[in-house]
């Protein structure tokens, strides 16, 4: 027994700390809900543009620039609390434990926003294009799908490569260079395993910065597609569905008034 709940207490804090890296992992925080505290509930949106005529408060860059989009929960579309689309995704994209303690938790706005099988999805406005380049980014893909790329390239180059390679090996300039480089090469296997634990570390941080560079630009085309693509709800062009029958109802009515004004007069001059 004691076996089994160290076992469960490892597992545990192995989770947590994924978690906190961005894993798609259960953690304590998906099972518990803190005393007097109701758990954050599904939320539908609202959209509106921030204009010179009716600029908008982000909760992050707190004065967004005109002809921006910004989105806010429902019910809190008459408050302040909004953030831009640009703003909201990033921040989701790079630390996602931070989107929903913007509103204090009260509302699963990952679960509700950024789920394709939640009818509330933003997602569902974006097209093939913004579904394929959200799938990418999501569940830690990207590292792979670069990893894949790079191995493609390196088959697809590798005449190449052998070429430069076997032209390297025979150059004078290598050759020039022997006494510096002989001793490295006789070492014993423990400094070899130790220089090749160096080159791999230095590998793996260029594989680091590249992914992230590529991640950036991927996350900007993003930002931009969420900011042509969602519609607006709410002020300056927004889709109002009973705008055109409010139009319709108030050309009837003119109607009517002018068919009663010409019958009045009719009867006035049938009297005279």
């Amino acid at each position: 027994m004691k076996q089994q709940v160290l076992l469960q207490l490892r597992a545990t804090f192995l989770s947590e700390a994924l978690a906190k890296r961005g894993l798609p992992i259960l953690s304590l925080q998906d099972v518990s809900t803190p005393d007097g505290k109701a758990p954050p509930e599904k939320v539908d949106w609202d959209c509106a543009m921030s204009t010179d005529a009716d600029p908008k408060h982000c909760l992050i860059s707190y004065e967004p620039e005109p002809g921006s989009k910004l989105v806010v929960p429902m019910e809190l579309a008459s408050t302040d609390k909004w953030i831009t689309l640009s703003a909201l995704n990033r921040l989701r994209r790079e630390d996602p434990s931070k989107v929903e303690p913007m509103w204090n938790d009260q509302y699963a706005i990952l679960k509700s926003w950024f789920n394709p099988n939640s009818r509330y999805s933003l997602l569902q406005h974006v097209g093939p294009k913004g579904v394929v380049l959200s799938t990418l980014l999501d569940r830690n893909r990207l590292p792979t799908a670069v990893l894949l790329v790079l191995v493609f390239l390196i088959v697809q180059f590798l005449p190449l490569i052998e070429v430069l390679t076997n032209r390297f090996l025979v150059s004078s300039f290598l050759w020039t260079k022997y006494s510096s480089w002989y001793r490295y090469v006789r070492v014993g296997l423990p400094f070899k395993l130790l220089i090749f634990q160096t080159v791999f570390s230095y590998l793996a941080k260029g594989f680091s910065a590249l992914v992230s560079v590529i991640k950036d630009k991927l996350v900007d085309l993003e930002c931009q597609i969420l900011e042509e693509t969602i519609p607006l709800t709410v002020g300056e062009g927004s889709e109002d569905p009973f705008a055109d029958v409010d139009c319709i109802n108030s050309e009837i009515e003119d109607d009517d008034d002018d068919d009663d004004s010409s019958f009045d007069s009719e009867e006035e001059d049938e009297e005279e």
